[in-house]
């Protein structure tokens, strides 16, 4: 993944770890299905059919340990959240857009680059 950008302010934040390239990835699978993977090994399925902008997070995603470095990351929890409350996509052959709700009347997205 290359960021998220803020759509009103086109701000762009590289989340933490930089040096992890398997991090804030989307390996596809099939045309419409990607397998998500943050900062540590765990995984989601993302159905591009069936986005759920109303998803349950109540749990708690927050911090992440990367096994590279020992340290614990907050920002797979930002970007689970973007990937389960995606609203839609947009799509490329340079790059995947997937729009989520940020706040009232405001919608950014995670801004994905072909490895």
């Amino acid at each position: 993944m290359k960021c998220i950008v803020d759509s009103l302010s086109g701000k762009q934040t590289v989340l933490e770890p930089i040096d992890c390239e398997e991090c804030f990835t989307l390996v596809f699978d099939t045309d419409s299905t990607a397998i998500v993977r943050s900062i540590n090994m765990e995984t989601l399925t993302l159905n591009l059919k069936e986005l759920d902008p109303n998803q349950n997070l109540s749990y708690n995603l927050w911090w992440e340990l990367y096994d590279k470095d020992g340290k614990y990351y907050l920002d797979g929890d930002p970007y689970r959240r973007a990937i389960l409350t995606s609203e839609s996509y947009w799509i490329s052959t340079k790059e995947l857009k997937l729009y989520y709700p940020a706040a009232p009347g405001d919608v950014n997205y995670l801004l994905f680059k072909p490895l």
